[in-house]
């Protein structure tokens, strides 16, 4: 118990105020509770001995009228603060985790899978929102109101009748040790389970494509419901175990009322107790009967609640790899780039994925890096980001280490596209502002969109169950940043920029157009030229395209080069590629090999030193002289304007 309010001390610091009230509405409930039942006693004894009066039976009749109004008026009060409690405590859970997510670097996410976090921010914080709530409510009725009931029998009735009939119900404390254990080690089983349902299908709903291209469908299915097997197992066991309480505690509770009756009568015989007594006694008795249900749920809930925190606030004391110094000072911009012996592992790994990197690029230029399939092209420009901690070398901006400057300024200086373009299910426009520096204007109206979604269409015949996804729009609201932003450059230049023109005309709804879930809506060129465009949007000082450009063919490559070639003369630009056209221009060319720099120069430089920029160069070159275009580009909408989706 006091490892629970020890886990929970954070929240009843924050949110005492609502418990105290609750706590003090709940004990006057449970003063006025025991009033009916002692009422209706001395009413009997009156009855049995004809000394009542009709005035006096009309005064206890208001009397109980009150009093159960008053009643109703607490349990709504105690009832609302208490629960309210539990909803706060969901709400800041959940915000606890997701500002922790969000500040995450990759080796995070590496060691919790995307199933294990979802299901802490859903089943966890909910366990604990139950805690917070029922669950405080089922332990202020399983302490406050017995004692309360335990000692108005012992004052006012008698504490020989009290002390047997509550005899039994000792046995309880021992039966619910044992029960408490079980069910939290079998909770927290049945939470891991959960974890991995999460994640098979997760993974089943993202690589469908690949799933149906393989006809892997009967496996995959065969391997998701040993999954769900498995958690149906683990909450079997758990429900097993939580169903034991209920009859043990009616059980005694059937041996607490023999006693009491028994007893009751021979103390009656002997002339120490009054009829009217023992009615109020076994009304009293009754009342403890919900207490006692309530410790089994006290314990079913709270046990729940300790599993679960235990996952979260094991999630939540993870150090970042990251660090951040509070006291940073912010980038004024301006400054060259300086890698001086970079050498960098991922964790886990053994051989390192950049060595001994050592190269300057002044303020203004830009940097190539190119080089084969996993030479460390990616990993260099990440390690400008601090996406991970740099251990071996420094990394110099403007001059000083990058350390020294603040999150939010590194991050507002540089413009980021990545290898694989992520976009959100939000209209295209929203997507491509989001990238737009802080300040921009919001939309004074919120715009209605359709929102597109996906359901299957069932098939029998199918290894999957289903044929293909049948597509179906709906209305919802969505409320993006003003075309203009206050700085940066507009949403129509960024477009332009990205050569995504041509494509907003055979979109159903131009900028309106729902991207989808994670772009599906989209060819690979229209995400990446998308995600091109985003970055656009604040104008970086520093712009870093991470092999951005694989899906388009080479004249929308040249076309957007040239453009930024334009736009962004005297800024500095770092692009990688596996492409030379694409690296080509610029001021100092790395060529990587296993993470070191095998050759560097400007593409002239490199073509005369006759190495492998040079070969690959030259391959290259003749690859495009022999490509024939195809009359539709891969990725892009077809003539009607249907879907294309890439398979490869």
């Amino acid at each position: 118990m006091k490892k629970l309010f020890d886990q929970f001390s954070w929240f009843l610091r924050d949110f005492g105020k609502a418990y105290i009230l609750g706590t003090l509405a709940v004990a006057l409930n449970n003063v006025l509770m025991l009033i009916p039942p002692w009422a209706i006693g001395y009413l009997a004894d009156l009855i049995a001995t004809s000394r009542i009066h009709l005035n006096t039976f009309y005064s206890y009749i208001v009397i109980l009228v009150v009093v159960i109004g008053l009643l109703y008026l607490l349990n709504y009060i105690w009832q609302y603060l208490i629960f309210l409690g539990g909803d706060e405590i969901g709400r800041a859970a959940r915000r606890l985790l997701v500002t922790k997510y969000l500040k995450q670097s990759p080796p995070f996410f590496a060691k919790n899978s995307t199933g294990s976090l979802m299901g802490k921010a859903t089943n966890d914080v909910d366990a604990i929102s139950e805690m917070a709530g029922y669950g405080m409510m089922t332990l202020l009725d399983s302490t406050l109101y017995p004692l309360a009931l335990i000692l108005i029998m012992v004052i006012a009735i008698s504490w020989k009748l009290t002390l047997a009939a509550v005899l039994p119900l000792t046995l309880l404390i021992h039966l619910s040790k044992l029960i408490g254990k079980a069910l939290y080690s079998r909770f927290y089983a049945a939470q891991q389970a959960f974890d991995e349902m999460n994640d098979k299908v997760l993974e089943n709903v993202a690589g469908v494509r690949v799933i149906r291209a393989f006809d892997k469908g009967e496996e995959e299915i065969r391997d998701f419901l040993q999954t769900a097997q498995n958690l149906y197992d683990k909450n079997i066991a758990l429900v097993r175990m939580s169903a034991l309480f209920a009859p043990i505690s009616r059980s005694v509770s059937g041996i607490s009322h023999t006693v009491a009756l028994a007893y009751g009568a021979y103390l009656i015989s002997r002339q120490e107790l009054s009829p009217g007594n023992l009615i109020s006694f076994l009304f009293y008795l009754d009342m403890l009967n919900w207490p006692m249900l309530a410790v089994g749920d006290f314990i079913n809930v709270s046990q729940q609640a300790s599993a679960s925190m235990e996952r979260i606030q094991e999630l939540l004391s993870y150090r970042e790899d990251v660090i951040f110094d509070p006291e940073a000072v912010d980038y004024q911009g301006g400054g060259s780039i300086r890698f001086e012996q970079v050498s960098f592992t991922y964790p886990g790994e053994e051989q390192p994925a950049l060595r001994q990197l050592d190269f300057e690029l002044a303020a203004g230029e830009t940097l190539g890096v190119v080089g084969k399939v996993g030479s460390g092209k990616t990993t260099l420009l990440k390690q400008l980001l601090r996406f991970y901690p740099q251990k071996e070398g420094r990394i110099l901006l403007g001059g000083q280490p990058l350390e020294v400057y603040s999150r939010r300024s590194i991050r507002a200086a540089i413009g980021y596209v990545p290898q694989q373009p992520f976009l959100f299910s939000r209209t295209i426009r929203s997507n491509i502002e989001l990238g737009a520096p802080e300040g921009a204007v919001l939309s004074a109206e919120p715009e209605q969109v359709p929102q597109i979604s996906f359901r299957p269409v069932i098939d029998p015949d199918n290894s999957l169950g289903f044929a293909a996804l049948e597509m179906e729009t709906t209305t919802v609201t969505d409320c993006a940043p003003a075309t203009d932003a206050a700085t940066g450059i507009s949403l129509e230049q960024a477009i332009d920029l990205a050569d995504f023109r041509k494509d907003l005309a055979q979109l159903p709804d131009g900028l309106d157009t729902l991207a989808g879930e994670k772009g599906i809506a989209l060819s690979g060129g229209q995400k990446q030229r998308i995600t091109i465009a985003r970055a656009l949007m604040k104008d970086p000082e520093i712009l870093v395209l991470d092999d951005c450009l694989s899906a388009v063919d080479a004249n929308t490559e040249e076309t957007i080069l040239e453009a930024l070639k334009k736009e962004r003369a005297g800024r500095t630009t770092l692009i990688s590629s596996h492409r030379i056209s694409a690296i080509m221009h610029s001021d100092l060319i790395l060529v990587l090999d296993e993470g070191q720099i095998i050759e560097r120069g400007t593409h002239e430089e490199l073509l005369a030193a006759g190495g492998w920029y040079r070969r690959q160069y030259e391959r290259q070159k003749l690859e495009q002289d022999k490509q024939i275009p195809s009359p539709t580009a891969k990725g892009d909408l077809g003539q009607k304007g249907e879907l294309c989706f890439e398979t490869n």
